[in-house]
């Protein structure tokens, strides 16, 4: 038989039901059948640039329970019993918490949040905190937010500066991955250190002028040209660290800015803007599937069109994209067609640009992730909603867990710019270089991996790995 208050199965002959404490009439075996379920589905948008429903909700309109069961009761007592001992044990096992004794914490108060594909939830958590620091001075460690789940970046580990040994070199771009760190010296030198080994490889450039590195894993690409006004000829190159051949992914005298990631290596071509040739280039940017070698194993196709990607040849102005596993992103610096001015991001099995926002710049990409600039450094999942990282930083990269970027700070001789790395949800971060002496449109971009983040600062490599 079933309840003929809530529908519920309940056996023959039940005088109250024992879900909702409804009084039973006397029936038949098998009494009335449970209420329909109605099913409530969601309309997809009409904006094909927004996501659509991606699933469909199911509910059965249930009357008031007369009053909870027994087992109700026992179960808000349980409950009851598990507040009252988190409440005691978990300030204690804070005060315990937080390192040795000669470990330094300084906790600010911040914004963390935890988000999905499509929503954001934002809460605020304020903690204090003093210990002592065996640190060097430069460096100092700002905690804050909820303990994580033991991620890299997000959680109660920390970022150790660890150096390589026999290193002489000035360094001016940076690539890191987990397995190895990529960099470029001087005019024309590319060097690569594999973590695992412990060697620094000198990788075979054979041009005037070599660097726009990039790296993942172990794949290693770079850009070679010579001339310089014009470029007389430009190639961009890929080998599998340590030995692998040097493979030619692409030429031509325009060919630069070379990325790769998820067996893609994407690069630009760009002319002059043909509506206003002396202040604006106009950038194709063109990708190549690889295999692990890095050679080409079909042909070139164009991913952005021209007039998607116009930027700024006025002063000391910058153009940014950024390509990761299946995305990429970039800037649009003036109206052009339907591709207004702003970021944008396209997924590349669609090739569907969605634009992050106007006033958005500066994008940094891991998978369908997006860290950009906008009121601070931001952060969305692709076709989702943002949510601020940090709200003074800028120049950020991002990393599966975490972003790393600089942050302005007051100084006396005007604003000084700090090198942090921020979580997404936990809101637990670190600086990681006090004062970069430079300002960051003078400095290389930061470079991010799972567990390792390196950069340049006047010169002189800086690397860290995360310790638990």
């Amino acid at each position: 038989m079933f309840c003929s208050d809530c529908g519920a199965r309940i056996s023959d002959g039940t005088r109250f039901c024992p879900e909702c404490g409804a009084p039973q009439a006397p029936t038949q075996a098998g009494g009335t059948p449970p209420r329909d379920r109605a099913v409530i589905h969601t309309p997809a948008p009409e904006d094909p640039y927004l996501p659509g429903p991606d699933h469909v909700s199911s509910m059965r309109p249930v009357p008031p329970r007369k009053g909870p069961s027994p087992a109700v009761w026992v179960a808000l007592a349980c409950v009851a019993i598990v507040v009252i001992v988190l409440a005691v044990a978990l300030p204690m096992l804070l005060l315990r918490g937080g390192g040795t004794e000669d470990t330094t914490t300084t906790a600010l108060s911040t914004t963390s949040t935890s988000e999905d594909t499509t929503t954001t939830e934002e809460s605020t958590t304020t903690t204090e905190a003093t210990t002592t620091s065996s640190e060097p001075a430069e460096v100092s460690t700002s905690i804050t937010g909820k303990p994580g789940p033991g991620v890299p970046g997000d959680s109660g580990g920390t970022w150790t500066e660890t150096s390589i040994t026999g290193l002489d070199l000035t360094v001016n771009e940076v690539a890191v991955s987990d397995d190895a760190l990529l960099f470029q010296a001087g005019t024309n030198g590319v060097y690569a250190y594999v973590f695992e080994s412990g060697k620094t490889i000198g990788l075979p450039t054979a041009a005037e002028k070599a660097g726009g590195i990039a790296l993942d894993g172990m794949l290693a690409v770079w850009w070679e040209a010579n001339g310089t006004d014009p470029v007389t000829d430009a190639h961009i190159y890929a080998m599998l660290l340590p030995d692998g051949p040097k493979v030619e992914v692409a030429s031509g005298t325009s060919v630069a800015y070379p990325q790769v990631a998820g067996g893609m290596i994407t690069w630009v071509e760009g002319q002059p803007w043909a509506t206003q040739p002396d202040e604006w280039y106009d950038y194709t940017i063109k990708g190549v599937s690889v295999d692990e070698t890095g050679s080409p194993v079909a042909s070139a196709s164009v991913l952005v069109k021209p007039g998607r990607a116009i930027a700024s040849t006025v002063g000391d102005s910058t153009w940014v994209y950024s390509l990761s596993e299946g995305f990429i992103a970039w800037e649009q610096q003036n109206k052009a067609g339907a591709i207004k001015p702003g970021t944008w991001m396209m997924d590349l099995a669609e090739l569907k640009p969605w634009r992050i926002g106007a006033d958005a710049w500066r994008p940094s990409l891991y998978k369908n992730r997006v860290v950009f600039t906008l009121d601070g450094v931001e952060t969305a999942k692709f076709s989702g909603k943002a949510q601020t990282i940090d709200g003074a930083g800028d120049y950020a990269t991002a990393a599966p867990t975490y972003a790393a970027f600089y942050r302005p700070k007051p100084s006396g001789d005007g604003t000084a710019w700090a090198v942090v790395a921020k979580g997404y949800t936990g809101g637990y971060q670190q600086v990681l270089l006090d004062d970069t002496g430079s300002p960051p449109w003078f400095l290389p971009s930061i470079a991010a991996s799972a567990h390792r983040i390196a950069f340049s600062v006047d010169g002189a490599l800086h690397l860290f790995t995360w310790q638990e």
